[in-house]
């Protein structure tokens, strides 16, 4: 987006870090604040909420909508791409916040099958 925006004489090199995404994070401070009673913080949980933002023609930020619930299918190329990712990196979050080290880049480890067809798991778990 910015490579294009930049192109077309609109905003110059690094808008993008140091004027949208500040844009948006004081929306996203706000937003939460807001609803702060509403999220439960239970140990050994977490939230992945969906915030849809828009741009108009003047590159005005505007909150489109909160989901506490967002949709996580993948039947389009476009979220085949985005939510994979979108999830891992909120898996890496929350193992980070437990002092788990990150698995690194790439797709999750696929589950093991166990005896009798159920995947394995370590004790306790």
């Amino acid at each position: 987006m910015e490579h294009c925006l930049v192109a077309s004489g609109r905003v110059s090199e690094g808008w993008v870090d140091g004027v949208l995404v500040p844009r948006i994070q004081t929306i996203v401070v706000e937003l939460l604040q807001g609803c702060r009673h509403e999220i439960l913080p239970l140990y050994g949980t977490f939230n992945l909420i969906g915030i849809d933002i828009m741009l108009d023609d003047d590159l005005n930020v505007y909150l489109i909508e909160f989901n506490s619930n967002p949709a996580l299918t993948v039947n389009t190329s476009v979220l085949q791409n985005v939510i994979p990712k979108v999830v891992r990196e909120a898996l890496d979050l929350v193992l980070c916040a437990h002092g788990v080290p990150l698995a690194g880049p790439g797709p999750p480890p696929r589950p093991t099958t166990g005896p009798r067809g159920r995947d394995a798991a370590p004790p306790g778990l």
